[in-house]
């Protein structure tokens, strides 16, 4: 498996594990969206057959990181919900196959 800042690769056959590892719980800030856009970008590059998204232990994402996030400015929160939805819409528009492997805690992002 190959380290990264908030993620790790694992290849096998063509397909690749994106192990989202970003904080505690994979909450979702500015520094977690941004491993989870070079994940894909090294998923892409590298012309994966296919990915699966899983989280560790016992979390795939806690939602919003609330902490992180209460203290933005406006201007700082939109510019956060924008990253947001390009991500998701990239995801969803991937250019290969993608699942999530969801072995744990997953709270909706739609609560931001």
């Amino acid at each position: 498996m190959a380290g990264h800042p908030g993620y790790r690769l694992r290849w096998d056959d063509g397909i690749v594990e994106i192990r989202w590892t970003c904080g505690k719980a994979n909450a979702m800030n500015g520094r977690s969206l941004a491993a989870l856009k070079r994940a894909l970008d090294d998923a892409e590059a590298a012309d994966a057959r296919g990915v699966v998204l899983t989280g560790y232990d016992r979390f795939f994402s806690a939602g919003p990181d609330l902490v992180t996030l209460y203290d933005l400015e406006p201007r700082a929160m939109d510019a956060f919900m924008i990253d947001f939805d390009r991500l998701m819409l990239r995801a969803f528009a991937f250019s290969r196959p993608l699942i999530t492997a969801v072995g744990g805690h997953a709270v909706t992002a739609a609560a931001c």
